[in-house]
């Protein structure tokens, strides 16, 4: 039995004194982030290169770069190293291991700050951000009745369209804000001429909300009013066309297909319910629609980014017995500016 034993011991000290060990900091009390990346990776802290995104790299399970807690493990290199810790406290010769060093805290004045972390450099979180967008928009209209044995196709010119977002981030990996949505539009009957109509402020107004995961899948909500044309009876065998406000929900999702330095390339989908209202007496019906969109985009360390895009979308909503469908196809871009 004591030769068992004895046999076990002996195996257990040689796996421990073999084993390979993880390179990994331990959180003190007053560190952040942003700190720890930049001791162990230096300058710049933030950006695409940042040390920043470099440690959140190395630490997927960070949902939230804000949130850390003493005594957790935040893993520094996904490199193994042979020597276990008793094996470098035996050692008085061999200098110590920079990860072990104590950070600064706000109450610790006397330790200074390593000097690739001067307090003075460190970018400010950015809180806030704008976007405006430009694009081009050009919409084909089809309205079936089938009561009425009526069928038309109008198609609309190439509309211009202007959106503005502002929001706030209450954390890096979510934000709210507002949506205005400004654009042109005037569609003719090609079937026969029958029908023309148009507006020149055509917008949308909605509150939207976004979180990020694991720095590339973005889950998306928005809640607003838009304005839409929709065919409508006038009197027997005449018909017009009207624009309504229609308010309406939207559930997005995006992923960042491809993040190389400061590029993105992203692919995104979203459906839409839009809510029952009327036009002069005529009921609208509720209706639903799709977006598919792929987006690059092109982030600057200022805060500064630019966004290239193209969707396509279908939507299916009517009023009274006229069931309508829109295909629409856009190209658009914008410029976004966090601070």
């Amino acid at each position: 039995m004591n030769r068992k034993i004895a046999a076990s011991l002996t195996l257990l000290a040689f796996l421990t004194q073999n084993a390979a060990w993880a390179k990994t900091y331990n959180v003190k009390k007053g560190d952040t982030l942003s700190h720890i990346a930049a001791r162990e990776f230096g300058q710049p802290i933030y950006g695409p290169k940042g040390s920043l995104r470099k440690l959140l790299e190395k630490n997927p399970e960070i949902q939230n770069p804000d949130r850390i807690r003493p005594t957790q493990a935040i893993r520094l290199s996904d490199e193994l190293t042979d020597q276990s810790p008793k094996d470098a406290i035996s050692k008085p010769d061999q200098p110590a291991e920079p990860i072990h060093e104590t950070l600064v805290s706000p109450e610790e004045s006397s330790d200074p700050a390593p000097a690739s972390e001067p307090a003075q450099d460190l970018e400010p979180k950015r809180s806030f951000g704008i976007k405006m967008g430009l694009g081009l928009v050009k919409d084909e209209m089809e309205a079936v009745d089938h009561e009425r044995s009526f069928k038309t196709t109008l198609d609309s010119e190439l509309q211009t369209a202007m959106d503005l977002d502002a929001y706030y981030k209450p954390g890096s990996d979510s934000r709210v804000g507002l949506s205005l949505g400004l654009k042109n539009a005037e569609f003719k009957d090609t079937d026969d001429g029958r029908f023309e109509g148009g507006s020149d402020a055509l917008y949308k107004l909605s509150l939207f909300g976004e979180m990020t995961f694991m720095n590339r899948l973005h889950l998306g909500l928005e809640l607003g009013t838009e304005q839409s044309f929709f065919f409508k009876q006038l009197a027997i065998a005449n018909f017009g066309l009207e624009a309504v406000f229609v308010d309406f929900a939207k559930a997005s999702l995006g992923y960042d297909v491809v993040i190389h330095e400061s590029w993105r390339w992203s692919l995104g989908a979203s459906g839409s319910f839009h809510a029952p209202a009327s036009a002069e007496g005529q009921d609208i019906r509720k209706g639903s629609s799709y977006t598919a969109s792929t987006q690059l985009s092109y982030e600057w360390k200022s805060g500064l980014s630019l966004e290239g895009s193209l969707q396509y979308e279908r939507r299916s909503q009517g009023i009274d017995g006229i069931r309508q469908k829109v295909t629409g196809r856009g190209a658009g871009i914008a410029l976004r500016y966090e601070f």
